[in-house]
């Protein structure tokens, strides 16, 4: 319920005012259906299983197809700084492994 409540007032911040709504704006709605759909699901069918075993098969699946639209549709950079690395690696572990593990 929470959800819904959550995505109805994303879709009432989105409008515009003559009612309509941009692209971008659909998109982020679109994932938030299906982040919720997501947060549905896992709590429905992980029940009594290993919650770090699921999030690692779950961050590493995102890790692997993000891998491969990457590296197929973008031009890989020509200078990685040492500092870009550690970003990356930050991101990668607290931002995506940590908040999935806590949600």
């Amino acid at each position: 319920m929470a959800s819904v409540v959550c995505i109805g007032g994303i879709g009432l911040v989105s409008l515009g005012s003559d009612f309509t709504i941009g692209i971008g704006d659909a998109l982020t709605l679109l994932g938030a259906v299906f982040y919720a759909l997501h947060i549905v699901c896992v709590s429905k069918f992980s029940q009594e299983r290993d919650i770090f075993l699921l999030t690692t098969i779950q961050f590493a699946s995102a890790a692997a197809i993000s891998c491969v639209f990457a590296l197929s549709l973008e031009k890989f950079p020509q200078n990685l700084s040492a500092d870009s690395i550690w970003s990356l690696a930050y991101l990668c572990v607290f931002a995506t492994a940590g908040a999935l593990l806590m949600q």
